[in-house]
């Protein structure tokens, strides 16, 4: 399929490079999903309908496109303004060689549901309230689940089937479907299963109009291209971009049961360095912070204050937080380093706020280590008068 000549109604929320890892790529893109309800205007916003929703189950599909290597990078999302393309796939998934697949999404679940969940988000608001709403799926047996759940989506995929053959979207060949479980047996139900059950439908007709393929999300789990002949089902449970809490939990589990194999050594490599980057860079600033009151203290003698004096030794007693924490940070190569990297920013701040020019400060910081990190400094004989 082409985007469509006017451009404004999709735009570009994620590119897929390979050169970095998968989780930085796709950033904040669909990580959360907020309540039904919203306690500020009072009003349901029926997230699994809505952006929030749609970017959610997106993300979770290019992790098991790129997990399953059915995704040729680098790549884009697009997603489309709801305003402005009604009639167009939520999403256009388009790669550098010119393929461009659109991506429908909608959710299978009954009416009935949705409402007792936005009671239920509803009622969370209100912490003087002893009502409960129970899932109604609660207590099912046998193979209820798994007959309720094909069916749901069955529904879903009729109802989509029936707008790609109005003509709601261009070209159908490239259009796919991504139906999200959403129901109240979604957590009873075996993805396999349910994979199955899915290509014994019968959902190819034969008619002229389909969907080029039909993806199934059911809880952490994807089941890619549900009706074809290639399809797979990819496991998103633990994995790292999907969600961080629980990849914590079983790299833990894993390290204590001494299971190498299980570990995820790129990512945990990556988390290690990243807490010694964000020791540096929390030092940084501290440092900064330092510099920047010490620069409005000399070169504005004429408005001192003890919030001046207040803020350096709040910072200094942070750093000596951080030092005893990261004691290798207190190498006189990384304090010179950083001195020099916090003070170029310290000026760029403290002109800001005095409305000094830069020139007004000396190229190099004036101040010696020992002053930055001395709570002695300035001198007391220096201090503004407290009021009376």
């Amino acid at each position: 399929m082409a985007l469509p000549t006017e451009q404004s109604a999709y735009r570009t929320v994620v590119q897929l490079t390979g050169t970095k890892r998968l989780d930085e790529e796709l950033g904040a893109f669909g990580r959360d999903v907020g309540p039904r309800f919203d306690r500020l205007t009072s009003q349901s916003r029926l997230r699994a309908r809505g952006a929030e929703g749609e970017d959610w189950c997106l993300r979770r599909l290019l992790i098991a496109l790129v997990a399953s290597e059915r995704l040729r990078m680098p790549a884009n999302l697009c997603v489309s303004d709801p305003e402005a393309a009604r009639a167009l796939p939520n999403a256009v998934l388009e790669t550098t060689d010119g393929e461009q697949v659109g991506v429908e999404v909608t959710q299978a679940t009954s009416p009935t549901y949705q409402r007792d969940l936005s009671a239920a988000d509803r009622e969370a608001f209100r912490p003087d309230s002893d009502r409960f709403v129970l899932d109604p799926g609660d207590g099912q047996v046998g193979d209820a689940p798994e007959r309720q759940a094909v069916y749901e989506i069955i529904q879903a995929y009729n109802r989509k089937l029936g707008k790609l053959r109005a003509g709601d979207y261009a070209d159908s060949q490239t259009v796919d479907l991504l139906i999200y479980l959403n129901s109240s047996v979604d957590i009873f139900v075996d993805p396999a299963d349910i994979a199955q059950r899915i290509r014994s439908a019968g959902l190819l007709d034969g008619e002229a109009g389909q969907f080029r393929q039909l993806h199934v999300l059911i809880g952490d789990t994807m089941i890619l291209d549900a009706i074809g002949n290639a399809g797979c089902i990819v496991s998103l449970h633990g994995r790292y971009e999907h969600d961080f809490n629980q990849w914590c939990l079983d790299q833990a589990q894993a390290a204590r049961d001494g299971a190498v194999d299980r570990l995820d050594i790129d990512n945990i490599a990556e988390e290690l360095w990243s807490l010694g980057a964000s020791d540096r860079r929390a030092l940084e600033s501290q440092i900064k912070r330092v510099l920047e009151h010490l620069l409005k203290w000399t070169y504005q003698p004429d408005k001192r204050s003890w919030s001046w004096l207040t803020s350096m030794n709040d910072s200094r007693d942070k750093i000596d937080l951080i030092l005893d924490d990261s004691p290798s940070l207190a190498r006189d190569d990384v304090i010179e380093k950083l001195i020099r990297s916090g003070y170029s920013k310290a000026v760029k701040s403290a002109a800001l706020e005095t409305g000094l020019k830069r020139e007004r400060f000396p190229e190099a910081c004036p101040f010696t280590v020992e002053q930055i990190f001395a709570s002695d400094f300035p001198p007391e004989d220096e201090y503004p008068e407290r009021d009376q």
